[in-house]
């Protein structure tokens, strides 16, 4: 990121190495001292990277391995880790490396002590660098079982709710219309009573997968809304829009050819839908929403496929 190089040394900044090194390598300073190397020239990586050393001016380099807070600790307290080969290399994060270019040197042990304390800050920071990652990570897995219905996969009530009223409020400053689905497969308790509760499960996760199939943009949510029962919402979708998408759900479904032969109305799973359309109003509820789609669905139940 940056440098600062007397005038007769080469900078290294923008310098490209050399692939001197192999994709793994024992990391051999992990349970040893300090390595002090007056002469670059003893460098024990090979030759190919001696040559690199020679070439930036280097005379006698100091290292220090970078660890984790294990092996420190263990290091500190003369404490020997038998370990595998990879646990060793994931305990062993790097070398600070530092250069003297003039001449060789002996280095002193302030200088060790120096560099090793600059060393522990960086393994420290790397460290609680991975634990914050693997904290978010476990926060993330938390949050999308807390949100994702067990069952289907698509997401559970708590979700739904929690989405409708982020996106009412969102439309309701841009005065952009919202949409709802409600979805019930059509005769789900006989269909239970006829092929068992199993066939139950696998089926409510068939037509969940065929209705999220049909969702393409996004912002839209596909959710269990209870038992038998979906719900789809619809940001930035007026009536027509909504009507096409729930007679695109309707299809996929049917297109499973699910054999119910306890349905009135076909001989394989289908599903009933509910649409309601708002523009969104600060003095409004999206329950509003939900009521006008749950009536749409009541009439779609006695009286046809869409409501």
């Amino acid at each position: 990121m940056t440098e600062a190089v007397a005038s007769e040394w080469p900078p290294l900044l923008g310098q490209i190495l050399p692939d001197c090194f192999p994709g793994e390598f024992d990391p051999p300073e992990c349970d040893q001292v300090d390595l002090i190397i007056p002469e670059a020239a003893s460098n024990r990586v090979n030759d190919c990277f001696n040559d690199f050393l020679e070439q930036m001016g280097v005379k006698s380099k100091l290292v220090v391995p970078v660890l984790d807070s294990e092996h420190l600790h263990s290091r500190r307290n003369n404490e020997q880790i038998t370990q595998t080969r990879s646990a060793q290399t994931k305990a062993f994060w790097g070398l600070l490396v530092a250069h003297h270019c003039a001449k060789p040197r002996q280095w002193q042990q302030w200088e060790v002590d120096w560099l090793s304390a600059l060393a522990t800050q960086a393994g420290i920071a790397i460290e609680q660098s991975q634990l914050y990652e693997q904290l978010k990570e476990a926060n993330q897995e938390l949050h999308r079982l807390a949100t994702v219905d067990g069952l289907t996969q698509v997401a559970n009530r708590r979700r739904f709710d929690e989405y409708l009223v982020q996106e009412w409020r969102r439309l309701a400053r841009q005065q952009a219309p919202l949409s709802l689905i409600m979805c019930d497969v059509d005769f789900f308790k006989r269909y239970n009573d006829t092929w068992g509760h199993l066939a139950g499960d696998d089926c409510l996760k068939q037509v969940a997968t065929a209705i999220r199939g049909a969702i393409e943009r996004p912002a839209d949510l596909v959710a269990r809304y209870g038992g038998e029962e979906f719900a789809v919402i619809l940001p930035y979708t007026d009536a027509d829009g909504a009507l096409c998408v729930a007679q695109k759900l309707r299809a996929q479904v049917l297109s499973l050819q699910i054999p119910h032969s306890s349905s009135s109305v076909n001989s394989c799973v289908t599903m009933s839908v509910g649409v309601a359309t708002a523009i969104p109003m600060w003095q409004s509820a999206p329950e509003q929403l939900i009521a006008a789609a749950d009536g749409a669905l009541y009439c779609a139940k006695t009286g046809g496929a869409i409501g």
